[in-house]
């Protein structure tokens, strides 16, 4: 009698382990991978807006090409810089060239009270912001670039979990970052 109970609670232990297993996986082993994809899938675009920021901050001019060199403005490095980086990268990081924002300010080298304390030159949308008479040569410069990006999941299993930012759609993530730039001559409009 003890031999056919044990035997049956084999049979039945062997039954039950691919039903364990497959809840396993569906439940805890999707889930862990996507969100690994999701963190690697991230830190492109968080690269890409550093990246990015970087090159702008290098770069002679802000909107217009350089007439004297024929170096691109900061806008197109940083574009350019930006899908640079997401070319290299893991697939699954989406943004276009109009998701790529980049703008300046000048922060000032002194602290003298008849100067503003932050001037902008570039709006958020790229066009230039009025002449600002009290900015010149004794500001250091900051680049901003911000990046609006789709990072998309690795495994959609919207059948079991539904609509689930992350796990079965796309996350919309907006990343920003920021260089200093010293020009001593003031940055060419």
């Amino acid at each position: 009698m003890i031999s056919r109970q044990s035997s049956n609670q084999k049979g039945a232990s062997l039954v039950e382990m691919p039903v364990a297993l497959s809840i396993f996986i569906i439940f805890l082993l999707f889930p862990l991978i996507d969100l690994a994809t999701i963190a690697l899938r991230s830190a492109t675009a968080y690269y890409a807006a550093y990246n990015a920021a970087h090159s702008a901050a290098r770069a002679p001019t802000f909107l217009a090409d350089d007439p004297a060199t024929g170096k691109p403005s900061a806008c197109e490095e940083a574009i350019r810089a930006a899908q640079a980086t997401k070319a290299a990268a893991l697939a699954g990081t989406n943004f276009e060239d109009g998701d790529i924002k980049a703008r300046i300010l000048a922060l000032p080298l002194n602290s003298d009270p008849t100067k503003p304390r932050k001037a902008d030159f570039i709006g958020a949308d790229n066009k230039p912001l009025p002449p600002d008479p009290g900015v010149d040569q004794d500001y250091i410069y900051q680049v901003e670039v911000s990046i609006d990006a789709s990072i998309e999941p690795l495994f959609t299993l919207s059948t079991i979990f539904g609509q689930v930012p992350g796990l079965t759609i796309a996350i919309p993530l907006k990343v920003t970052s920021r260089q200093n730039v010293e020009n001593p001559d003031g940055w060419v409009r």
